[in-house]
C-alpha cells in the first residue's frame, strides 16, 4: 500500500516537472511573439505607415499581455514556490542549520524572485502595457527576455549585479587609473597641450 501511494506522489510531482518544464517552452512563444512584433514595427516605420498595421501591432500586443499574465500566472504558482524551497534547501546544507532566521528567509525570497523569471516576466508584461498605452516602441524592451532564457546572459547578469560594492571600486581604481595616466601625459607633453 506505501509503494502505491510513493508511486502517486512520485507521478503528481512528475507532472509538476513538467508543466514548470513547460512554462519554459512559454517564455519561448512570448520570446517569439516578441521578435514578431518588433519587426512589425520596424515594417510599419519603414514603409511609411501600411494600413492596418498600427491596429494589427495592438492586436498581437493585447494578445501577448494576455498569454504573458497567464505565464506569470503558472510561473508563480509553481515554479516560484519550488525555486523558493531548493534555495532555502541549498542555504541551510550550505549554512549546516536546520532552522534558518526571518532575515534569512526574507533574503532568499528575494533572492529567488528577483533571480528568477518572476521579475523578468513582471518587467516584460509592464514593457507591453508601456507599448499599448504609451508608444508603441516600448516593445523594444521586451527583447531583454532572452537574458531570461540564456543560461550564460543570466550569468553575466547576475555577475554584474550581485557585487555592487566591488564592482564599485573596480570602477574607481579605473578611474584613478585614468586620472593618473591623464596627468602623467599632461605634465610631460604640456606644450603640446
Amino acid at each position: 500500500m506505501e509503494i502505491n501511494h510513493n508511486k502517486q506522489k512520485f507521478h503528481g510531482k512528475y507532472r509538476l516537472f513538467k508543466l514548470v518544464e513547460n512554462i519554459y517552452y512559454c517564455e519561448i512563444v512570448s520570446y517569439a511573439v516578441t521578435v514578431l512584433l518588433n519587426c512589425m514595427y520596424l515594417a510599419q516605420q519603414q514603409s511609411g505607415g501600411v494600413y492596418g498595421m498600427p491596429v494589427a501591432i495592438n492586436v498581437v500586443s493585447a494578445l501577448q499581455l494576455i498569454w504573458n499574465i497567464g505565464v506569470y500566472v503558472l510561473y508563480a504558482t509553481f515554479r516560484l514556490p519550488l525555486d523558493y524551497h531548493i534555495n532555502e534547501f541549498n542555504l541551510k546544507r550550505r549554512e549546516r542549520v536546520k532552522r534558518l532566521t526571518p532575515g534569512q528567509k526574507v533574503k532568499i525570497a528575494l533572492e529567488t524572485w528577483l533571480f528568477n523569471s518572476s521579475f523578468a516576466l513582471l518587467l516584460y508584461i509592464l514593457f507591453v502595457v508601456l507599448a499599448l498605452a504609451v508608444r508603441p516602441w516600448f516593445i523594444a524592451f521586451t527583447l531583454l527576455l532572452i537574458v531570461n532564457l540564456n543560461e550564460t546572459m543570466n550569468y553575466v547578469l547576475k555577475s554584474v549585479t550581485r557585487y555592487n560594492g566591488q564592482l564599485c571600486m573596480t570602477y574607481i581604481f579605473g578611474l584613478l587609473i585614468v586620472y593618473f595616466f591623464s596627468l602623467l601625459n599632461y605634465t610631460l607633453f604640456a606644450f603640446k597641450f
